[in-house]
């Protein structure tokens, strides 16, 4: 059984509704699967996003466009994305057409706001063109000059590949990288090298190996650790498949009260999976995931999408994300920049690329 929702979690769904977080992200900040979040914004009426555009709306957007207003204008008036407010304005007045040339009369305005030090929103607010657009015109016109984007060194993803592997939050790993990247940059980067675990599509190999552990009569939890998923994901995904599991483990401490050396063990693991501190503890996930909310954790872990991998895993399902996205031809360069990304040989990198073209046509 899946726990309860409580009022401060639908009071925190709705807000993510309303601001236009991803579903990823929802999913990963209320620690529950998509479909539990989708069935529980239907149970509580909130609007689809995806639904329809109301005239008004639809008038707006057009006398926008006429006007020659930037979508993000139009999206803070309306409460919604940005990027929602420019398909809908595509729909309604077709493709968005080149914007019109900078005038020499801008280009003087540019400089003189650079050399002021003025706000480029004041700027572009001032001369009626989005911010990002004005700052490439600047950059053209030589007076924005934005700092180079820095490499990560060899040093810095040895940093990040340890503290994936001892379950480190971002935060944490940032911290040990001297506070020189953000947390956000630590995830994108483990993502790059293949360590992300977490909110990954199920591929064909992840079902057949799904259904062979239900075969072997392995629990949720048990199942959860071999695949690298929470037991929620698990449990959506044997829905789907329409496929049944073995009774949950009876766990020692199920129902007693949480003592002050548990919430010190779950401080001290934080970015454990779900399953190994149910085991840990002797409590199921359900119960842990919603202490770890009570204690405050659940927002410790967010910047984290991965779980320590257990032993004798050969193939990382980050990895294979990373070949799956990047790898569409497997030759020249591109190949070789993968291997030595993921610290891999470029003859791995290829049987594993072939591997996964073979799943995605079976």
């Amino acid at each position: 059984m899946a726990a309860r929702w409580t009022g401060h979690e639908d009071a925190l769904l709705a807000d993510l509704y309303r601001t236009g977080t991803p579903l990823r992200a929802m999913s990963e900040q209320l620690g529950r699967s998509a479909d539990a979040i989708t069935n529980r914004r239907r149970v509580l009426h909130i609007a689809d996003r995806r639904e329809r555009w109301s005239e008004g709306h639809d008038r707006l957007i057009v006398a926008a466009t006429r006007a020659g207003l930037p979508a993000s204008v139009v999206a803070r008036q309306l409460g919604v994305p940005g990027d929602r407010v420019r398909r809908r304005r595509a729909q309604l007045t077709g493709a968005a057409s080149a914007p019109p040339r900078y005038t020499a009369a801008e280009d003087d305005a540019i400089r003189a706001a650079w050399a002021q030090g003025r706000s480029v929103a004041d700027v572009a607010a001032a001369l009626g063109r989005p911010a990002d657009g004005l700052r490439r015109r600047a950059q053209q016109l030589g007076v924005h000059r934005p700092p180079p984007r820095r490499r990560w060194t060899a040093a810095e993803d040895r940093v990040v590949r340890a503290g994936y592997a001892s379950g480190a939050t971002c935060v944490e790993i940032a911290h040990r990288l001297g506070a020189t990247r953000t947390p956000g940059a630590v995830s994108a980067r483990a993502g790059k090298l293949g360590l992300g675990n977490y909110a990954r599509r199920w591929l064909t190999a992840d079902d057949q190996a799904l259904q062979a552990l239900v075969a072997r009569g392995l629990s949720v939890d048990q199942a959860a650790v071999e695949l690298v998923r929470t037991p929620e994901a698990v449990r959506g995904r044997l829905r789907h498949l329409g496929l049944t599991v073995a009774e949950p483990i009876a766990y020692d401490r199920e129902g007693r009260r949480w003592t002050e050396a548990e919430d010190r063990l779950m401080r001290r693991h934080v970015g454990s999976h779900p399953s190994a501190l149910s085991w840990l503890l002797g409590r199921s996930d359900h119960a842990v995931r919603s202490r770890m909310r009570r204690l405050g954790l659940a927002g410790a872990r967010l910047p984290t999408s991965h779980y320590p991998l257990p032993g004798g895993v050969l193939v990382t399902p980050g990895e294979r994300a990373v070949i799956a996205r990047e790898l569409t031809e497997h030759s020249g360069p591109r190949l070789r920049a993968v291997a030595l990304r993921l610290g891999r040989s470029p003859g791995e990198v290829r049987r594993l690329a072939d591997d996964l073209r073979r799943e995605s046509v079976a």
